[in-house]
């Protein structure tokens, strides 16, 4: 039920890891800082319903699981409230997810592995991590012959292994600065409750914490969740 079946984006001809950042495309970059706009600037201090918009939830069974396995994913539900009240807006991207997560009629919160980066150099460049997650998923099931990229891919391969925010090999991201980071995501959490694009902000704390969460879509702009659904 738990495992992690697919990307979004089937891995193609690009060179791995290498990073065009190219031109800005300004609409890219009006909706994650229309994101940030919404949601607010940290410190900050969300209503009532914005905080229960927020809630992170998973099914009794599953957090069950974890805590009897003292997963590493636990500290994403200890350490919400750092990233709701100081966490910052970036533009994340899907290596891949649970395959459940993809269907309209899901409602269970699930795994997924995704890359970001802090920079807001890249705030309108989010197309940049493209290539990055299709040559990591392209090698799932192997050995790559890169030592720096093996503990990567063996996440990737296999869904009990655990990488809470590490920075990629610069190598392989064309000198750039990437996260990879395995996370929840939670349906109720994006528009039309599903997957449907590779990219979407993503609200992260590099100070406070290793976790990560999907910012809920009440925050996005109007463009950016139609765009999701169209």
């Amino acid at each position: 039920m738990f495992d992690f079946l697919r990307p979004l984006i089937a891995p193609d001809d690009q060179e791995p890891g290498a990073v065009d950042t190219g031109a800005e495309v300004p609409a890219q970059a009006n909706q994650i800082r229309a994101s940030r706009a919404r949601f607010g600037p940290p410190p900050r201090v969300l209503s009532t319903a914005d905080a229960e918009a927020c809630r992170l939830t998973l099914l009794p069974e599953l957090e069950a699981a974890f805590r009897a396995s003292d997963d590493p994913m636990l500290r994403i539900l200890a350490d919400r409230q750092r990233l709701l009240d100081r966490g910052e807006v970036v533009w994340g991207r899907l290596v891949q997810a649970n395959q459940i997560l993809f269907d309209p009629s899901n409602h269970i919160t699930a795994p997924a592995n995704v890359v970001y980066r802090l920079d807001p150099h890249f705030d309108g460049r989010a197309e940049a991590l493209g290539r990055i997650p299709h040559g990591l998923f392209a090698q799932k099931g192997t050995v790559p012959a890169s030592r720096e990229l093996r503990e990567f891919v063996r996440v990737i391969t296999d869904e009990r292994e655990r990488i809470m925010r590490r920075e990629l090999p610069r190598s392989y991201c064309g000198g750039r600065s990437v996260y990879f980071t395995t996370c929840f995501i939670q349906p109720g959490h994006l528009p039309g409750n599903r997957i449907a694009r590779p990219d979407f902000p993503l609200l992260v704390n590099a100070h406070e914490t290793e976790a990560v969460m999907v910012l809920p879509s009440r925050f996005w702009p109007p463009d950016l969740a139609y765009q999701w659904e169209s």
